[in-house]
């Protein structure tokens, strides 16, 4: 099975969430504004050993492409050239993502985690439930 790490991007901070080993579970936050922040990141994904990593994708509720899915393109793209070359990134749309993890999972998890890496944790499970390892 993959390890698979999902990503809510934000312009403040990236909500991280893992699939491995059969399990899913949120990870704390990392900060955007941090100067740590792609060594963090890659750290992460080096240390996890992932395979995947899906990122939301914010398309607006008519369907479009927005301000903040053009950032989030850009971060995909830096991405891209900091990942081992095996790695591959899926971007998947994250509509309700935000509101599911403040309305239920928030309720699971408290305060530990921010709603940043429990929207990534409903991502993956959108993911994995899509491929049929739910």
């Amino acid at each position: 099975m993959a390890n698979i790490l999902a990503i809510d991007y934000g312009e403040k901070r990236v909500g991280i969430a893992i699939a491995k080993g059969g399990f899913t579970f949120p990870r704390p936050h990392l900060d955007r504004k941090s100067s740590s922040f792609w060594k963090d990141l890659i750290d992460l994904i080096k240390k996890e050993k992932v395979d995947k990593v899906i990122v939301g994708y914010p398309i607006t509720l008519k369907g479009l492409h927005g301000r903040v899915a053009t950032l989030v393109d850009e971060f995909v793209d830096t991405l891209k050239t900091q990942l081992p070359k095996d790695v591959e990134v899926i971007l998947l749309d994250e509509r309700f993502t935000s509101k599911i993890a403040k309305d239920m999972l928030l309720d699971m998890y408290g305060n530990k985690y921010s709603v940043d890496s429990l929207a990534a944790l409903e991502l993956l499970r959108g993911y994995l439930s899509s491929e049929g390892k739910d």
